[in-house]
């Protein structure tokens, strides 16, 4: 059940908006939790519900590889080949108007080319094991939406605590903020800055019951806001008899889910305005 409402909440995304109260207008995507002991079936039971949208997922990547990056590649290899070019009219002596001039396309060029750079990144309806700033990015080239779905969110966990960060300090900012549409700006060396302006974000993780308590043990996760955003549930999988037979969802069932998961990505997931 969790499972599916993470789901549902992932292909809503901001395409569809309630008016609680007054100018508040909380979106579809949710931040899931559900601590499950070892060995009691999270990838077993996650797979087959999240695959429709792994599916969709990959035929958008593929349309993308054969149609957007072919040109993105292109407008960098131009860029490139003019940067070098203006770098070489650098050399030697110039006058003042000239060099001026000159140093202000090489500026132009480098700002556009950056830009080409990061247009390669490519867009995406799933994540999983992801930096905060890759997150960024990946959110700048989807339409400032997508989903953050695991079945063993123990590398997420990390992630948040700190494992790429020089002091340790939890990286828990970015999804904060992403929860409510706060606009986002990401300044990194060697990039321009990237603007969200909206960004939204489904979060759905099936952790091990010591990962929730470490995060629940985390002061600075509870008072920074993030933990309490999350929906939480400790599921208990009392032992059962297990027989022979395949336990599977019905082809029928199937089919009409993965035909119900592609219409509601195209009424709402996709939509720019709520």
């Amino acid at each position: 059940a969790i499972i599916i409402l993470g789901i549902m909440s992932a292909i809503i995304g901001r395409g569809l908006v309630c008016r609680l109260y007054l100018d508040k207008l909380p979106r579809g995507n949710l931040y899931l939790l559900a601590a499950v002991a070892s060995g009691e079936g999270k990838t077993t039971t996650c797979d087959p519900l999240r695959k429709p949208l792994e599916n969709v997922a990959s035929e958008r990547l593929q349309e993308w590889n054969r149609n957007v990056l072919p040109q993105a590649l292109a407008k960098k290899a131009m860029l490139e080949s003019q940067l070098k070019h203006l770098t070489k009219q650098v050399d030697g002596e110039k006058l003042p108007v000239e060099a001026k001039r000159l140093t202000d396309q090489i500026a132009e060029n480098t700002r556009e080319l950056a830009v080409a750079e990061l247009e390669l990144e490519q867009p995406a309806l799933l994540v999983e094991d992801v930096t905060t700033e890759k997150l960024a990015v990946v959110l700048k080239q989807s339409g400032e939406t997508c989903a953050l779905i695991s079945s063993d969110g123990g590398d997420v966990v990390a992630n948040i605590g700190g494992r790429y960060r020089k002091n340790g300090a939890v990286d828990d900012n970015l999804y904060v903020k992403i929860l409510s549409g706060d606009p986002v700006r990401v300044s990194r060396l060697n990039r321009p800055t990237l603007v969200l302006e909206s960004p939204c974000l489904t979060m759905l993780l099936l952790l091990q019951h010591d990962k929730l308590s470490s995060l629940l043990s985390e002061p600075r996760l509870i008072e920074g806001g993030l933990m309490p955003r999350f929906l939480m549930s400790r599921i208990p999988c009392t032992p059962s008899h297990v027989g022979p037979e395949v336990v599977e969802i019905p082809p029928g069932i199937a089919k009409d889910y993965d035909t119900a998961i592609r219409s509601l990505v195209d009424a709402f997931r996709d939509r720019k305005e709520p």
